[in-house]
This record gives C-alpha cells, sequence and structure tokens, in this order.
C-alpha cells in the first residue's frame, strides 16, 4: 500500500509532466490548470519559445489536502539557449481524488540578478528564554503552548 507521501508525489510528478507538456504543445490552453485563469496568462507568456524542459520535483502535503510542488530544472528555447529555473506551485485539491487547481505559483529564473535593497538588515534570532510571551498575539495558542514548553525544558536543564 501506497504511504501519503508516496501518493503526493506521484501527483506532483504527474500534475509537472502535464504542466510543461501543455506548455510546450498548447500553451493557449494553460489556462485550465489554474484557479485564477489571468494568472495562467502571466505564467504561459514567461514561457513563451519553449521548445523542452528537464526538471526534478519536491513535494508534500499542505493544510487541507492541498500540495506544495516545488520544480528545479532547466528549460531550452526554440533557439537551443537555455535557462536554470525554480518553480513553486500550491496546487488545491478538486472534489475528485489526486485531482488538483494551481492556486499559487512563483517562478524564478537563476540567470536573473534579483533587485537588492539598498539597505541591508541583519536579523539576530534570540534565544528563547529571552522571548517575552507579550510579543506573541493570542490567536496563536498552539505556538505559545509550545514555547512554553521548549522554554520550561530549557529551565529545567
Amino acid at each position: 500500500m501506497a504511504t501519503s507521501e508516496q501518493i503526493v508525489e506521484d501527483a506532483a510528478k504527474s500534475f509537472v509532466h502535464s504542466y510543461y507538456s501543455n506548455l510546450i504543445k498548447s500553451p493557449e490552453n494553460v489556462h485550465s490548470f489554474y484557479k485564477d485563469k489571468q494568472q495562467a496568462v502571466t505564467s504561459a507568456a514567461i514561457f513563451t519559445r519553449v521548445h523542452k524542459f528537464s526538471y526534478s520535483v519536491d513535494a508534500n502535503l499542505t493544510i487541507g489536502l492541498g500540495v506544495h510542488v516545488l520544480v528545479m530544472g532547466n528549460m531550452v528555447m526554440e533557439d537551443n539557449s537555455s535557462r536554470n529555473f525554480s518553480q513553486f506551485f500550491v496546487l488545491a485539491p478538486l472534489n475528485k481524488p489526486r485531482s488538483y487547481l494551481i492556486q499559487n505559483d512563483v517562478v524564478r529564473f537563476h540567470d536573473e540578478k534579483p533587485d537588492l535593497p539598498k539597505e541591508t538588515i541583519v536579523a539576530v534570532q534570540p534565544s528563547l528564554q529571552e522571548v517575552d510571551k507579550s510579543n506573541f498575539d493570542d490567536d496563536f495558542p498552539i505556538i505559545d503552548n509550545l514555547l512554553r514548553r521548549v522554554v520550561k525544558k530549557q529551565g529545567n536543564r
């Protein structure tokens, strides 16, 4: 019997194969993968002139039986130039088993330099003993309870 991890990974691989195959063969139909049809237009435009993809897929289950999918790969353009990319999908489940629509996706090309801020802020993570309960909103009781247990364990050392 397949584990839930294997089911999610198989669903993600199947989705990714179908998605990129459609981007190459019939980009005008890629909107059928998205909940938001406008987002599909933007994503399809990013991948114009792509000739083929090679990629690896990582996936895991999210809250509500959705799936996070990370694709890292290389695309070869019609002119035989290539680009490395990463694409992250949040898949929302449909009412059919192993059926999903793209809720969100983010694409990054590794050959593009990101816009870096002019100022850099260095964050220092405080130790858990320095964290005051007043820093947490009461809307997050699970985090608050977890923090109390960790601080209590640290105090018993």
